[in-house]
């Protein structure tokens, strides 16, 4: 049986990796920094490719998208950046800033080398989550030990996240990120718009469980402080 597509299917996702993180960074240093571009692609936000409040943005991100791109790997791109334009003041600038101290690898490199180059020499969490990949499941509970969610709420919302379809996921999820970002917890975009681009193959299960698991594993590095009315709530949820 081939794993997550075969080798094939490795070489695309390494290749909408490196794409999406010079993505990422164009947006950071040239889209939320124009207040006129920002709007363009939040417009974006929740619509289906070619809708006309599209238009903007997909003359934006068309110069960043890899050769092998399908729908679902462009929608993964206009919705992760539009979900980075929609952000308010504070968790823009945090991006921002990241813009302008994470420079893009060079796209000659392949992503070891460049994830390994980039990782910072400062031994601290939030250099550690800014150096490796992150997936939206340690975001979560990131925000959980934050106090901006339950543990049994946000478990609840991940859940029906990994169960969704293509349609579904991008539905959920900018409410589930502007509640992450509120906090300024750090959302790995690149990682996302990865998942995303892949969510509507063999890989959807793989990517939930990887969610999940780095959830429920980070949540339990912590003390267990759920209420009984918060378990309560979370037998009702299910």
């Amino acid at each position: 049986m081939a794993d997550d597509g075969g080798n094939a299917s490795r070489s695309e996702k390494d290749e909408i990796r490196r794409h999406a993180k010079r993505w990422v960074q164009h947006v950071r240093r040239d889209v939320l920094t124009t207040p006129a571009r920002r709007a363009a692609v939040r417009a974006a936000l929740g619509k289906e490719l070619g809708e006309a409040r599209t238009f903007v943005a997909l003359g934006e991100v068309s110069a960043f998208l890899p050769e092998s791109s399908n729908p679902a790997v462009e929608r993964a791109f206009l919705t992760v950046a539009a979900m980075m334009c929609a952000q308010p003041l504070r968790p823009r600038e945090q991006d921002i800033a990241a813009g302008q101290t994470n420079p893009t690898p060079a796209e000659t490199k392949d992503t070891a080398q460049a994830e390994q180059a980039s990782t910072p020499l400062e031994d601290s969490d939030s250099a550690s989550t800014k150096s490796r990949p992150r997936s939206l499941g340690a975001s979560c509970a990131e925000a959980v030990r934050k106090k901006l969610s339950r543990s049994g709420t946000m478990e609840a919302r991940l859940h029906a996240l990994c169960r969704a379809n293509n349609a579904g996921v991008h539905r959920q999820l900018p409410r589930l990120v502007a509640l992450l970002r509120s906090g300024l917890v750090e959302v790995d975009w690149a990682r996302l718009i990865e998942d995303l681009a892949r969510w509507d193959r063999y890989s959807q299960r793989r990517i939930a469980a990887t969610w999940l698991r780095d959830y429920y594993r980070q949540l339990n590095d912590e003390p267990d402080d759920t209420t009984g009315e918060e378990k309560n709530e979370h037998a009702e949820v299910h």
